[in-house]
């Protein structure tokens, strides 16, 4: 069956249309990024990005290398930071149609930045301590079920060189308060040894010490941990945790070698606890 004559003369037209249009190559213009320290060896887990272009994610390779594709003409400023090492601005990064612009940024070591300490919200490892914790009948990290109407802090304190230490306080429905305390005959570092246990009533004055503190350092809403810039190597501190939980909430903060490690031995072991020989009794 033969086309109509109109049909025939618009599958023409639009062959002829086709024809006369001229082919539109694309043209991938793009930025690759090296990023090396000092002795040239690659960076691969840097991040790196073009300063007015934030939103625009590079593919990385394992050679170091970020590749940034389909980049609107122009100038451009590329970032790139690591942990450990200097941040580095390279401007001037020109992108031509449908050409690679390769770019070598070179990172030099510097002290720890603000951007290098990583905070996270939770706590990654519930089972921090659960063996010493197991051993004086207490629960790992943030058990589960719980009594909604519970209310207990608990304080674990571990130093290289010295003795571990253990706080519980229980918080009675009246507001009084109950503290158990272990202390450890090791070293926090090494084997820990034997504890031993004692349990009393906390004054008025040492449950405001408590508190007060705890609402001074704003517990509740403290990063669960920071993460160390990599650079930072610290051979030996003293590692600490305290635990809350109040309302069916639960929260721990854990830090190792922290300024907050002296407001923890004063406020908590002496101030609270009582502990020697963190606690000194006036004379």
């Amino acid at each position: 069956m033969r086309p109509a004559p109109l049909t025939a003369l618009i599958i023409i037209a639009a062959c002829l249309l086709l024809v006369s249009i001229p082919s539109v190559a694309q043209h991938d213009s793009s930025i690759r990024v090296r990023v090396a320290d000092g002795s040239g060896a690659a960076v691969p887990a840097a991040e790196v990005r073009i300063v007015s272009l934030p939103d625009l994610v590079p593919l990385p390779a394992p050679d170091g290398t970020f590749s940034f594709r389909n980049i609107p003409l122009g100038t451009y400023q590329v970032f790139a930071t690591y942990p450990g090492f200097k941040n580095e601005i390279v401007s001037g990064v020109v992108v031509i149609e449908g050409k690679t612009t390769d770019v070598k940024i070179t990172l030099g070591k510097g002290p720890p930045k603000a951007s290098d300490y990583r905070i996270h919200d939770k706590i990654e490892d519930l089972s921090l301590y659960s063996r010493p914790l197991s051993d004086i009948g207490q629960p790992p990290l943030c058990p589960e079920p719980v009594g909604d109407h519970s209310e207990w802090y608990r304080f674990v304190w571990v130093p290289t060189f010295g003795h571990p230490a253990f706080l519980r306080v229980d918080v009675e429905p009246d507001g009084a308060a109950s503290l158990i305390t272990h202390v450890w005959s090791g070293a926090g570092g090494y084997e820990w040894g034997k504890s031993t246990k004692s349990t009393r009533k906390l004054t008025a004055e040492e449950q405001s010490d408590l508190f007060k503190t705890l609402a001074d350092i704003g517990f509740w809403t403290l990063p669960s941990e920071i993460e160390l810039p990599r650079n930072l190597i610290v051979l030996d501190g003293t590692e600490w945790l305290i635990e809350g939980f109040k309302e069916g909430n639960c929260h721990v903060v854990t830090r190792y070698s922290s300024p907050l490690t002296d407001l923890f031995k004063t406020q908590f072991l002496a101030g609270v606890a009582k502990l020697k020989p963190y606690y000194k009794p006036a004379r």
